[in-house]
């Protein structure tokens, strides 16, 4: 971005430097100097892939996008109607992003499968008969399978007769760069930003996720951890009568985490990760070092965080919070494939203790021991992925949360909870009542209501 804006600067001081040199009849030496000095410069301008300060990998994913987008711009240029495919697979949402994977169009992919694309998709294979139809020859086997092409805002779009559409070729990871316009006469360049990706058709082509990582409308399905026989419920202890299920339910994120524009898989929507730290019955000096169950996840489009859109994060959080677990850990981040951040502290709750029964088997004892349970404090530290300061690390108190986290009754609901987050309880069709909401005004607001068995 900031390179091709001195290119700009640069070329004028050139200019300018010849048109001095002629009206002040300044020796011929002079001007040659300054075109040599410009030449010098132009000369050392590289390509992003030849950064060496850029790991292998990021520089031949550059390449990658780079050669890659040289077909698709001609694409652009001369067959707009080659995206028709792509504007279907992306209305289909069979990635929960605004995405889809080049190569998903170009090879027997299970979208094809897909119901919804299936449907709607008039087009049936036209972007790979385009693609192969191209000046530049591509083999599809050498094509990095991670690509993507990323539309966001796609629901502000027309996608049935599109005026125009622009392209981004990601050379680095922003929320703006140059990019190309294609429609009616000439190419145009253009400044892209958020206000011209929410106004404008505008394709990325990039790396938005890395392919192992991106969710698909599977996920969307299957948000509850599925209890098998060997674990009835993804929670250390057995699930009786009188628990407390605690439930993810509603939420706001107010912040985008990732780049609109990116070639390193941390691009588009938020990856948004919900999990639980607890040291409920672990070793009395134990430590704590991963989440206790499932992680829920959930991507957040650009747009629901412009719109500021209460998202649905169904799932539950604690199958079984115990009155003697006493303190645990709402912990909430947004997953990247670099860097790393860490949740550190400590949590009072109940752990085990061992005896040792006639004292150890070096002191002439048996070697055996009981265990008991004791009141205490373990630490935690658990490592995750991600490239952003964590979003919420929450010590959740269970006393303090019974008390204060009830249903607000519906004629007492105020002005400002509705700003927030309104998660209603309806019977059967009448509202009679709304959970409170946690962190109102915090980058994730949220809540958390519970059902007791």
């Amino acid at each position: 971005m900031r390179l091709i804006k001195n290119n700009a600067i640069n070329a004028f001081k050139k200019k300018a430097k010849v048109y001095i040199c002629i009206l002040g009849l300044a020796s011929l030496a002079a001007c040659e100097l300054n075109q040599v000095e410009n030449n010098v410069n132009e000369e050392k301008i590289l390509l992003p892939e030849e950064n060496q300060d850029l790991s292998a990998l990021d520089r031949q994913r550059l390449k990658d996008i780079r050669e890659l987008g040289e077909v698709v711009s001609e694409l652009a240029l001369k067959k707009p109607e080659a995206f028709n495919e792509v504007f279907a697979a992306i209305n289909s949402r069979y990635y929960l992003d605004e995405m889809i994977f080049v190569t998903d169009l170009l090879t027997s992919s299970d979208i094809y499968n897909y119901t919804p694309f299936k449907k709607n998709n008039k087009y049936s294979q036209s972007f790979r008969e385009y693609f192969n139809s191209t000046s530049k020859k591509i083999d599809v086997n050498s094509i990095n399978t991670d690509i993507t092409f990323y539309i966001p805002y796609s629901e502000n779009h027309n996608f049935e007769n599109p005026s125009n559409i622009t392209l981004v070729i990601a050379q680095s990871d922003t929320d703006e760069a140059y990019g190309t316009r294609y429609g009616k006469g000439e190419p145009v360049k253009v400044w892209v930003d958020e206000e011209y990706l929410e106004n404008n058709l505008t394709i990325i082509v990039g790396i938005n996720e890395l392919r192992k990582n991106a969710d698909t409308y599977k996920q969307e399905i299957y948000t509850e951890a599925k209890p098998t026989d060997a674990n009835p419920y993804p929670s250390r202890v057995n699930r009786i009568e009188s628990v407390t299920q605690t439930s993810n339910s509603k939420a706001i994120l107010h912040r985008n985490y990732d780049n609109a524009i990116s070639f390193t898989g941390n691009g588009g929507g938020s990856n948004i990760r919900i999990a639980r730290i607890s040291g409920y019955l672990e070793p009395k000096n134990g430590h704590i070092h991963g989440f206790d169950g499932d992680k829920k996840s959930k991507l957040v489009t650009r747009s629901d965080v412009k719109y500021k859109r209460t998202v649905d994060v169904t799932s539950v959080w604690d199958y079984n919070w115990a009155d003697d677990d006493f303190e645990q850990i709402y912990a909430v981040y947004e997953e990247d494939t670099e860097n790393t951040k860490t949740f550190n502290g400590e949590l009072n709750t109940t752990l085990t203790s061992s005896t040792t029964v006639g004292g150890g088997e070096d002191d002439g004892g048996v070697g055996g021991g009981t265990s008991n349970t004791v009141t205490g404090t373990i630490g935690y530290s658990v490592t995750i992925t991600s490239k952003d300061p964590i979003i919420r690390e929450v010590k959740l108190k269970k006393s303090d949360y019974m008390t204060k986290n009830v249903p607000t009754p519906a004629f007492q609901l105020s002005i400002d909870n509705r700003d927030c987050i309104t998660d209603r309880l309806f019977l059967p069709i009448i509202v009679i009542a709304s959970w409170p909401a946690y962190d109102c005004g915090a980058n994730w607001s949220y809540t958390l209501p519970y059902k007791e068995y």
